[in-house]
C-alpha cells in the first residue's frame, strides 16, 4: 500500500473566472476539485498526520494507494475532514454477485484547515477516523462486511435513507 501526505497551500488553489469559490485539485481515479474558503487558517501538523496515518495503516492495511490532503484553508462545507474511495471496475469481466469486480481502488482523505488552533489530539482522531472509512469500504468491497454488520460491530444503529449532513 502506498501512503502519501500532500500539503495544500496558497500556490495550490485556483479561482476560475466563473467559480464561486477557489479550489484545489485532488488526484484519484477520476480526480476532483475541493472548494475552500480563502481566509487564512491553521493547518494540521504534517508530521503528526504522517505518523498517525502510518500507525493506522500498519494496523489496518488497505489494498489501494491512499492520498491525504492537508489543507491550510477551510473546506466550504466547514467539516473537519472527509474520505472517499474510488474503484476501477473490470467492465470486460464477468459479474460476481451482480456486480463487476474491482481491479483496483484509490483512497482519498481531505483534512480541512481551521480558523482556531488545532489540538494534536484532533489531528490524531481525524486521521484514524477518516482512514476507518477507507477500511470500511475495502471490507465491503471484499464482501467481508455489510453495513448492518458493521453498525452492529460498532454498537450503533445502521444508517438508513434519512438525511445525513449538518445537524445529524
Amino acid at each position: 500500500m502506498s501512503l502519501q501526505v500532500i500539503p495544500i497551500n496558497d500556490g495550490d488553489i485556483q479561482w476560475g473566472f466563473t467559480d464561486t469559490m477557489p479550489s484545489f485539485s485532488v488526484k484519484g481515479r477520476y480526480g476532483r476539485r475541493e472548494k475552500v474558503d480563502p481566509f487564512p487558517c491553521y493547518a494540521h501538523d504534517l508530521t503528526l498526520v504522517q505518523s498517525e496515518a502510518e500507525r493506522t495503516a500498519s494496523l489496518f492495511p488497505v489494498p489501494f494507494p491512499v492520498h491525504i490532503y492537508v489543507s491550510s484553508f477551510e473546506m466550504d462545507g466547514r467539516t473537519n475532514a472527509h474520505a472517499y474511495t474510488e474503484w476501477d471496475y473490470d467492465y470486460d469481466g464477468t459479474k460476481v454477485d451482480g456486480e463487476y469486480p474491482a481491479r483496483s481502488g484509490y483512497g482519498t482523505i481531505v483534512i480541512s484547515g481551521k480558523r482556531i488552533p488545532i489540538m494534536p489530539s484532533m489531528t490524531r482522531y481525524l486521521v484514524s477516523h477518516e482512514y476507518g472509512h477507507l477500511v470500511e469500504e475495502a471490507l465491503k468491497k471484499a464482501k467481508r462486511l455489510d453495513v448492518e454488520e458493521y453498525a452492529k460491530m460498532r454498537g450503533c444503529e445502521p444508517r438508513g435513507a434519512e438525511h445525513y449532513g449538518g445537524r445529524t
